[in-house]
Order: structure tokens, then sequence, then C-alpha cells
């Protein structure tokens, strides 16, 4: 191999292998919200299509009887105040929200 193509193979190694690091510095949460409005199915199917629309959200659980809903999401995408935001602004009333998992690296 002549040295430039020694230097290309190494810079795309090195370049390659910062894209894979700064990928798994990606971290997941999971929040818990409690929405006063969630009592039934249509609720709960309102709930899920708010939060499934929002980018970086992997996961949705609803408990209707909790009126709780738990929710996995990635920080680089979004985070918990946007996805109050959009429960908001759908007409829904946050009245708890509490981190449930802390964030793990390199899950994403």
């Amino acid at each position: 191999m002549n040295i430039k193509r020694k230097i290309f193979s190494i810079s795309s190694i090195l370049i390659s292998s910062f894209i894979l690091a700064s990928s798994a510095l990606a971290l997941e949460y999971q929040w818990k919200f409690v929405i006063s409005e969630l009592k039934d199915k249509n609720s709960a199917v309102a709930v899920f299509e708010v939060l499934q629309a929002v980018p970086g959200v992997e996961d949705i659980d609803i408990n209707i009887l909790r009126k709780s809903t738990f929710v996995f999401f990635d920080d680089e995408l979004t985070d918990e105040n946007k996805l109050k935001r959009h429960l908001q602004k759908a007409g829904f009333t946050v009245e708890k929200m509490q981190v449930m998992v802390e964030p793990k690296e390199g899950i994403m």
C-alpha cells in the first residue's frame, strides 16, 4: 500500500470510531407522568398517540387504573419537558413527573 492509501485508511477508521463512540453516548430515560384525564381506553389511546408522535420516544406503557404513563425516550431527541408540553398542548393535565430509570449509557 502506498502512503496515501494508508493515511486514508487510518483516517476512515478514526472517523468511524468517533461516530460509533458518539452514538454510544446517547442516554435512555424512563419517566412517569401522572395524567388526571387518563380514565378510559379512549383517553389512553389519545395519550399514546400524542407521545408516539414525539421524535425520540422509544416505548410507552399506560396504566389507566393508576392514571400513569411510563415513557422511555432518547435524550438526544427529546426530554421530559417536551413530552409534558406535547401532552398539555393536547389538553392533558400532567399532575406529576418523576424519573423512574436513570440513564444508561450505550443503549442507543
